[in-house]
């Protein structure tokens, strides 16, 4: 009797599958380059089902700030077949080596597959994290990884599309980041990178954002060109930006008064007359080193850990007025925080309850919560020169 044996074979693809049953999502994994020599290296990869769930959490959209390409799609090649530009990245990497990026020795196999480790971006991003472990460090990902899936919840939750839940970010805290710059030359890419890693055109805007990029870069020329700096350092810590550099004495916001169009000048004004109502900005001199500081308040009281030129008046202080309040000559601008719900007849009594604020001679920014039109109307009215920042 003759027998006759039939041997199928099923190839599948980097991103699509021929058997369905057998693959239900296509994903890819992240892998860091690896040399000949260490090819044989044991890999931490993730599991088929970490790699599915890390898609599913951002909806399978990247996770790089405002990329949020869709990762998933029909393929032309059967009504069955779907294609993956999808890529589970390791945050730590998966093995050592030289092409590996971001690994901890400290961590177990099991802490190194698990889904605590991963996050999910599209393909073009998932290489570019692979090439530099300094910019792109484990911090940096976590964040972005919690950001993306606070997206896809709003997303799934409210019926957003990518673009609308992304704005509801705006609030939230940014990605903590840091650069020293310490030559020309280089200056718009480390900040423009670090702007954009640092998620502050999702959590404060895409406008504040590219005002914030064009000042820190015409500032750091200043710094170099005429304050003779040979170092400058930009701290981003949650809902902060810190710039130093240890050129000569020098407060940025004299640019506002100056009448030529320059970089420097174009970019102070662009920054804090049109964002006045919003942003804290805020300049000294520490030893050898001029610090300054741009932040959105998401309290009022947040000020006082931010600068010492600032006091906070009660009710009462207005009702009986206080003389003791004195404005020191260090400070470049003077913040004020008003009572919640200040009313128009207490901005009346201002000038007679307090009149150091007129002879001050400094910049008087007011902060307030719960402020309405007629009562910061009347507030520049008594105080042409002041900003107002509301909080709502």
């Amino acid at each position: 009797m003759m027998i006759s044996l039939v041997v199928h074979v099923v190839i599948f693809t980097k991103t699509s599958y021929h058997n369905p049953r057998q693959q239900k999502y296509p994903t890819v994994t992240c892998k860091h380059r690896q040399h000949n020599h260490e090819r044989k290296t044991m890999r931490d990869d993730f599991t088929l089902e970490t790699k599915i769930q890390l898609a599913k959490r951002v909806s399978y959209h990247c996770s790089f700030p405002g990329c949020g390409s869709l990762t998933v799609g029909p393929s032309d090649e059967s009504e069955k077949s779907t294609s993956s530009v999808g890529t589970a990245c390791h945050i730590s990497a998966a093995s050592e080596g030289k092409g590996a990026r971001r690994y901890d020795a400290n961590l177990s196999p099991e802490e190194r597959k698990h889904i605590s480790n991963g996050i999910w971006m599209c393909d073009k991003h998932g290489k570019l994290i692979d090439t530099d472990e300094t910019r792109f460090s484990t911090e940096l990902l976590k964040t972005w990884k919690e950001l993306a899936e606070n997206v896809a919840s709003f997303m799934v939750q409210k019926g957003y599309d990518y673009q609308t839940a992304l704005k509801l970010l705006e609030g939230k805290k940014l990605a903590n980041n840091d650069v020293t710059i310490e030559q020309t030359g280089t200056e718009n890419e480390k900040i423009g990178n670090l702007i954009t890693d640092s998620c502050i055109s999702i959590v404060w805007g895409k406008q504040i954002s590219d005002a914030i990029r064009d000042y820190l870069i015409e500032h750091f020329r200043n710094s170099f060109g005429h304050g003779n700096a040979t170092s400058f350092e930009i701290i981003i810590n949650e809902n902060k930006i810190t710039i130093s550099d240890n050129g000569t004495e020098f407060n940025p916001q004299q640019l506002i008064e100056n009448e030529e169009k320059t970089g420097g000048t174009i970019a102070i004004k662009n920054l804090l007359l049109q964002h006045s109502d919003k942003l804290i900005f805020t300049t000294q001199r520490n030893g050898d080193s001029n610090r300054t500081i741009i932040t959105i308040l998401d309290n009022a009281d947040a000020i006082f850990s931010i600068t010492p030129c600032s006091v906070q008046l009660t009710f009462e202080e207005f009702h009986y007025g206080n003389s003791t309040i004195t404005i020191s000559k260090d400070c470049n601008e003077f913040y004020i925080v008003l009572p919640p719900y200040f009313a128009l007849s207490d901005v009346r009594f201002m000038p007679k309850k307090f009149p150091q604020f007129d002879r001050t001679g400094k910049s008087l920014v007011f902060i307030v919560e719960h402020i309405s039109d007629g009562v910061q109307t009347l507030l520049r009215e008594n105080y042409p020169e002041c900003r107002i920042i509301g909080i709502k």
